[in-house]
Formats: structure tokens, C-alpha cells, sequence
């Protein structure tokens, strides 16, 4: 705790960080936007990193970063921060701070390079150098929703979302994106591809359509008109299936049930909307989409079924075989011969089965991918 409030009052702004933490990079920017330079303590390079969490967990932070102290006193965490500038109280609290007023004590070395701001650079300078943990670019956006400055709409989207009121809380849309700062000299201008001042390119690729900047380009992006937005991994790997309404890979042309708009909605299992997740997607047999990632953790947790429709998500026919020898092999007691009528999610037909422990299969597709619609106690009625 002593460590904590002796780092805390080292300077007017101080920040507590974490080096992977998107939403303390987020902070940062706001600061330096409005033209104050705090003091960085990023403490997972910390060897007391542990201690300082708790500490700052005690002091009131509901989570340890970002944590933000103005003139030695905590203001909080991102929500608080936020909360604040919404509200135009953000700004007199850290005035005598900023720059121009007094705070030139507080700047740190690199931020002088703002004084040769207006030397050409070679359009290659900084290359790979700026960005945040979604996108290597040598810009920032300045979100037309809030008018605060993020690395990218994921850092706007993480920070804005996360806010105590949920009024508050919205999704930039990339497309209404109109001013960019450069990472290298700072200088805020229109959308482009090259800065206005230093020259550099602020992004290998750039669509002016979705207003996007990657350094990146091993990733193959590519702006699909039908979708609307920028996709990854090459044009030439996918094609956009109009019945869907989103891009697939070209092994799935053709050999794979279209369900209309199936992407515009959210992974049945993290619930992260599908149209514009920059995570792979895996479209099932039964014609439904979630990310590929979430279909792996479901097979790895012998999760066979469409968490929407049920149906089986791979071809069974080998476990239905199993399941065969099982039943075959495990008689049940007497008073358990008595008839079920089930329903199966795999072709949606009725049909009768006699009651087993380990499964009731279909008569008409095979499959035990079923469920019970009576119980024994139930009187057995026709099904067609």
C-alpha cells in the first residue's frame, strides 16, 4: 500500500497499466489527447506486481487497471474516467496539468518529437513499430460517437462498453470515421492513407470504405461491396454467398445449407456477433454459424449438437454404430420394457423405440440424436 501512494504522487497524472490491457491503452490516449502526459507504471514489469493489484483493489479500483490518481488521489478505472469525460468534469480536474499550463515537467522524451513534427519521414518509417493488440498501424481514430481518440474500434468498442451505465455504452461505426491522428507526428487530419504532414504511410493497407489502416498485410484483407466491410484471407480463398449474406471459404461453395443473414447474428456460445468478428467462423451441416474456435471447445467437450437447432454438427454414423453395440450389449430389467415415443432433431420425424438407458435411436434416419415426448406413465399416441 505505502508503494502505491509514494508512486501515485510522483506526478500530477499517473496511471496504473498493464502492457496487454487494451482498455489502459485507451486511457492513456484520452489523457494525451487532451494534452496531458501522465506517468506510466506498467505493473506487470513489476516484481511487486501482485501486491500492487491488491493494494489498488483495496483503494476502491474494481478492477487494478487502468487505475487513474490526479494529484495523488485515485479517480478509478475506466468506467470512472469515462463517466467523467462524458460528463465534462474530466477536463477542469486535470487542466493544471496539461500541456502549456505548468506540465512540461511531466512530459516524457518521446513526446518531444512533436517539436520536428513537420520533417517529412519516409513513408515506411515506424512500420510495425505503432498500433495495439488488434492491428500494427501508424494512426489513431478519433471516434465520431464520443470524440475521443482510439488505437482502433476494438479499443473504443472494449472501453466504451465497459462503463457502469449502460446508457452509455455504444459500438463505434467504422464507417462514420472521418478524422485520424498520426502516430508519428501527431497531426490530426481527414482519412487517407499517407499522413498530411510527415508523409508516412499509416497503413499498408487502407480501405477508405471502411475507413481501415493494417501494417500488417500477411493477413490478405480484402473489401468485399456485397458485405459491406473488410474480410481476411484473401480474396481469392472466399467467395460471398448471397443467400447467407456473408463470405465463406471456397471449399464450402456449394456444400453448405444457406440460412439467410446466418452470420448476422450472435456465436451461439460466446455470443460475439458473427457479421463483423474478426475470429474465424465455421458454418455447421444444419446450415447455422458460430467461431470456429467455439465449435473446437464444443467437439473437445463431446458437444455433438447445433446449440440452436441440435442437430448433429459432424456426420455420427460411426458413434451411432457404437451406440448399437452398447445397447445391444447392456439388456435392461424387465419392468424397463415399456415403449417411448421420441422425436428426432436430426430429421425432425416421430417414431416409437423401446426405452434405453444409453439412447433411443430413430427408425427413419438411424440416428440417436433424439428426445423423449412421453414418459411411461404416458399413454403412447400414434406419430406420423
Amino acid at each position: 500500500m505505502d508503494k502505491v501512494m509514494r508512486m501515485s504522487s510522483e506526478k500530477g497524472v499517473v496511471i496504473f497499466t498493464k502492457s496487454s490491457c487494451c482498455l489502459c491503452y485507451a486511457v492513456q490516449i484520452l489523457f494525451r489527447d487532451l494534452r496531458v502526459q501522465p506517468t506510466i507504471h506498467e505493473i506487470d514489469n513489476d516484481p511487486d506486481c501482485r501486491e500492487i493489484e491488491k493494494a489498488l483493489v483495496r483503494l476502491g479500483c474494481a478492477n487494478a487497471v487502468p487505475a487513474v490518481f490526479v494529484s495523488g488521489k485515485l479517480v478509478g478505472s475506466t468506467n470512472d474516467v469515462m463517466s467523467l469525460h462524458l460528463s465534462g468534469s474530466l477536463v477542469p480536474l486535470i487542466k493544471p496539468f496539461a500541456m502549456g499550463s505548468g506540465a512540461s515537467a511531466n512530459l516524457h522524451s518521446d513526446s518531444m518529437e512533436a517539436a520536428d513534427s513537420s520533417i517529412p519521414r519516409d513513408k515506411d518509417f515506424g512500420k510495425f513499430q505503432f498500433g495495439c493488440e488488434h492491428y500494427k498501424r501508424r494512426c489513431k481514430i478519433r471516434a465520431p460517437c464520443c470524440n475521443l481518440i482510439f488505437p482502433c474500434r476494438h479499443c473504443h468498442n472494449d472501453a466504451a462498453n465497459s462503463l457502469s451505465d449502460p446508457k452509455e455504452r455504444h459500438d463505434l461505426v467504422r464507417q462514420n470515421v472521418k478524422q485520424v491522428v498520426c502516430s508519428i507526428c501527431q497531426t490530426e487530419q481527414e482519412v487517407a492513407q499517407f499522413c498530411s504532414n510527415c508523409g508516412v504511410n499509416m497503413g499498408e493497407y487502407f480501405c477508405d470504405i471502411c475507413k481501415f489502416f493494417d501494417d500488417d498485410t500477411s493477413k490478405e484483407q480484402f473489401h468485399c461491396d456485397d458485405c459491406g466491410i473488410c474480410r481476411v484471407g484473401g480474396r481469392d480463398k472466399f467467395f460471398h454467398c448471397q443467400n447467407c449474406g456473408a463470405c465463406y471459404a471456397m471449399g464450402l461453395r456449394d456444400k453448405h445449407s444457406c440460412i439467410e443473414n446466418s452470420t448476422k447474428n450472435s456465436c451461439p456460445v460466446c455470443y460475439e456477433y458473427l457479421f463483423d468478428s474478426v475470429k474465424a467462423a465455421h458454418v455447421m451441416k444444419c446450415g447455422h454459424t458460430m467461431h470456429f474456435d467455439c465449435f473446437k471447445q464444443m467437439i473437445n467437450e463431446n458437444q455433438y449438437r447445433c446449440p440452436i437447432c441440435s442437430k448433429s454438427m459432424l456426420d455420427m454414423s460411426h458413434t451411432w454404430q457404437l451406440l448399437d453395440l452398447e445397447i445391444s450389449a447392456t439388456e435392461m430389467p424387465v419392468e424397463y420394457n415399456f415403449e417411448v415415443s421420441i422425436l428426432c432433431n436430426d430429421c425432425n420425424k416421430g417414431s416409437k423405440a423401446m426405452f434405453h438407458i444409453l439412447g433411443h435411436k430413430c427408425s427413419d434416419c438411424g440416428s440417436y440424436n433424439t428426445r423423449r415426448i412421453s414418459t411411461p406413465q404416458d399413454p403412447v399416441s400414434e406419430t406420423e
